[in-house]
């Protein structure tokens, strides 16, 4: 016995740069009864949806392998088109794809309630057509120089940790309590 409980949110925003966007979320907390948190979001502009358009999937285990170690995993991915240079031949395109795993341990011998976290990432940032792009304009140099300090691809792996002290008496509507980071 359980209850079936979906979040669905769309939105929209606009800027200058760039057309209306939509986001769509969808997250399922204590999926299939095991605790498991689970969902998916896509956001993307809607006049050019290949142009500009990101992605995320999470899943989140508190007890993970029924210990007192919790878990989550988030794998997501970009795309993104900088129509906002004007001195190149073409916008340039970047591509983003990474993940994070988080694990946490509860620490009741140092203090009640402390937790420790560490976060494992790797984001990988790619170009495309960034070899075809020529510079317009009188300052062709400095437009160039300018564009391969920005646009320059490679490889991002991280690591941290997080100690949190958590005595709030409700995780979603607290009314006691205190939560330190």
């Amino acid at each position: 016995t359980g209850h079936l409980n979906f979040e669905l949110s769309i939105g929209g925003g606009a800027s200058p740069d760039t057309s209306a966007r939509g986001k769509v979320d969808f997250g399922k907390n204590n999926f299939m009864g095991y605790g498991w948190d689970v969902g998916s979001n896509i956001e993307s502009d809607i006049k050019r949806p290949s142009k500009n358009i990101k992605g995320a999937v999470y899943f989140s285990d508190p007890y993970i392998f029924d210990t007192n170690v919790s878990s989550r995993f988030d794998i997501y991915a970009r795309q993104q088109e900088y129509d906002q240079w004007r001195t190149i031949s073409q916008p340039p395109q970047e591509r983003v794809a990474g993940g994070t795993a988080r694990f946490g341990l509860v620490l009741p011998k140092v203090a009640r309630r402390l937790r420790a976290e560490l976060e494992l990432g790797f984001e990988t940032i790619y170009y495309k057509n960034k070899d075809t792009i020529q510079a317009l304009g009188d300052n062709k140099a400095a437009t160039l120089n300018l564009f391969e300090n920005r646009f320059t691809k490679g490889d991002l792996f991280w690591v941290s940790t997080d100690l949190i002290k958590d005595t709030r008496n409700h995780r979603v509507y607290p009314n006691r309590g205190f939560k330190i980071l």
